[in-house]
């Protein structure tokens, strides 16, 4: 018995020693892995320096060639510098990917591949980080003076350990793209995090436990403004929002407290969600030429058109058709190759009238935001609702550096109390859209509410001086979800009046509506249909206490894209039948 004891504890000694050994051994292959990572990007972050030498910039991250197209990256751009044998072989004057370079891009040289990735052969493991305010802003190059915020806080290279991109082509992950690799991908240095190379030539190592707004602030050379001028940016260089289910919609008489308005001028119910959208509006204005009746629904209709420059033709769609099945499905069939992610229903109209005419009107924007906010994990509890919901913000119990990189993404326009503020979010869609939450008081209607809002805009409050949210500071928003359709009944049986001719009625008076707002930004659809038939105080005020702006009570959304003359959506949100609930 005691030899049998005395072989098993010896055994056990045995594969302790054998685990520390290898753990040793695997801790010292991490740590030559991670030495050569450093001497690569510091040879990398050299050689952009020598090339800023002599070109006084930066290297664009790509560079276009005679046809518009992408033709080399900033990695075939520094090859005179790193591996002028392989420069000396690669045709600048064709694209990438020519018969020629072709062959040059299935071996990459060593000073491009990371030893910790592991990558195939004509994989890349360094990149640049392209977005519209970081220090690659696609084709344009940035000069070092450039870098307002320090060229040491400010991220000029990374090692990505997952990315399939060939080291020769022209291609670099985006910034959103980035963000999200870093927090999911586990693979490089056990999940520990990823070195990377400053602007100033220095390498270091960053945690994967980085909050996220400190790692996005670190990959923004200036504060508060843009690197990429006066162009129109790549539409597949824009963030993306993740696929939403775009589940069916509810019919709005199955909501308790919401309403769905006509126009923005109908009168407003302070304790409930009030929702009004252009497109019904949009519809509305192809038809009310000659459209008289003694109804006052259509009065405010009739005095309020909406301004079409105050939405851009590709996120609107209109037509009007004869309701035939032809006319429909040609209709149907454009919308599907204008908007191909959404199907949007259209409904039967009666055949028993001489004439009848659909008026159709559709609006779809996705907003992404360039940087995505933190999800909060804890409940909000909204005004006075029983039920938490979920919110996302920024919040300022996590230790960050600064919040440079949402200067830009989040501006105070207006603050009067922490129950009193107006805030904006940039969105990075096509449009670059607005998103405007306001907590104050409630005007008679959601169009004397949102004036109310533009008067604050335009002229603050006087104390108010502080644009940007600062370290100690909240945003905290709630995540709105619904889905709905509505039919305004009030209207439909409403006949022109005698004066008119052709003579016709309302037969048809239909609005669906869809928003999502979370971290990841906005997805927003809305269709309006008509069918017609027949023949036919201020409180006490300290400018500089620590601002809390928690949407937890009742709150104005306004969607507009940045010229507009006005929003083309408008929402008062006064309890949680809009909100997505806690924990789902």
């Amino acid at each position: 018995m005691s030899r049998t004891i005395t072989l098993v504890a010896a055994s056990a000694i045995i594969l302790f020693v054998g685990w520390v050994v290898l753990s040793v051994i695997r801790a010292q292959r991490a740590d030559a892995a991670r030495d050569a990572v450093r001497q690569d990007l510091g040879r990398l972050m050299t050689a952009m320096h020598q090339y800023h030498d002599d070109y006084d910039s930066f290297p664009p991250a790509f560079v276009k060639g005679p046809d518009g197209e992408r033709w080399h990256s900033w990695r075939a751009l520094l090859l005179p510098y790193v591996a002028p044998d392989t420069a000396v072989d690669y045709r600048y004057a064709e694209q990438w990917n020519s018969p020629h370079n072709s062959q040059l891009a299935e071996s990459a040289p060593p000073i491009f591949q990371s030893e910790a990735a592991s990558p195939g052969p004509a994989t890349a493991s360094y990149f640049a980080v392209v977005g519209r305010n970081t220090l690659w802003p696609a084709w344009q190059s940035l000069r070092i003076a450039s870098v307002t915020d320090g060229a040491s806080s400010t991220i000029a290279i990374v090692e990505d350990g997952r990315s399939d991109i060939c080291w020769l082509e022209p291609k670099d992950p985006r910034i959103d793209e980035f963000m999200q690799s870093y927090y999911t991908d586990m693979t490089l240095h056990n999940g520990m995090g990823r070195t990377v190379a400053f602007a100033d030539g220095s390498v270091r190592f960053l945690s994967g436990t980085i909050d996220r707004v400190t790692l996005a602030s670190l990959l923004t050379p200036s504060t508060g403004s843009d690197t990429f001028r006066n162009d129109i940016w790549p539409d597949d260089l824009r963030p993306v929002l993740p696929k939403q289910l775009l589940y069916a919609p509810r019919t709005s008489d199955s909501m308790t407290c919401t309403d769905i308005h006509a126009s923005a001028k109908q009168p407003l119910k302070p304790e409930w969600n009030q929702i009004w959208c252009a497109s019904f509006q949009i519809a509305w204005d192809q038809l009310s030429q000659g459209f008289d009746c003694d109804n006052e629904t259509i009065a405010l209709l009739n005095q309020s058109p909406f301004d079409p420059a105050s939405l851009s033709s590709e996120a609107t769609f209109s037509a009007v058709t004869d309701t035939s099945q032809e006319q429909d499905q040609r209709m149907l069939a454009e919308i599907h190759k204008r908007f191909s992610d959404v199907a949007p229903s259209i409904h039967q109209v009666r055949k028993d009238a001489d004439r009848r005419l659909r008026f159709y009107s559709m609006i779809r924007k996705q907003m992404p935001f360039e940087i995505r906010f933190d999800r909060f994990t804890g409940a909000l509890r909204f005004s006075q609702a029983a039920a938490p919901v979920n919110s996302f913000g920024i919040d300022p119990a996590t230790e960050r550096e600064n919040l440079k990189a949402f200067t830009a993404q989040v501006t105070i326009l207006d603050d009067r109390g922490d129950d009193n503020c107006v805030v904006r979010l940039s969105t990075a869609g096509p449009q670059q859209d607005q998103i405007i939450l306001a907590m104050l008081p409630p005007e008679q209607t959601l169009l004397d509410t949102w004036t109310t809002v533009e008067d604050l805009i335009r002229e603050p409050n006087p104390a108010h001086n502080r644009r940007s949210l600062e370290t100690n500071e909240t945003l905290c928003i709630p995540i709105i979800d619904f889905s709905l359709k509505h039919h305004f009944t009030e209207l439909e049986g409403l006949k022109t009046s005698p004066s008119v001719f052709p003579r016709y009625w309302i037969d048809l008076a239909f609005m669906e509506i869809r928003l999502r707002l979370d971290d990841t930004g906005a997805d927003f659809m809305s269709a309006g249909e008509f069918a017609v038939v027949g023949e036919f105080g201020e409180p006490e005020f300290d400018p500089k206490r620590i601002r809390n702006f928690t949407f937890s009570r009742p709150f104005l959304v306004a969607l507009m894209e940045p010229l507009a003359t006005q929003p083309y959506f408008l929402a008062w949100i006064a309890n949680e039948e809009l909100l997505e609930s806690f924990g789902e």
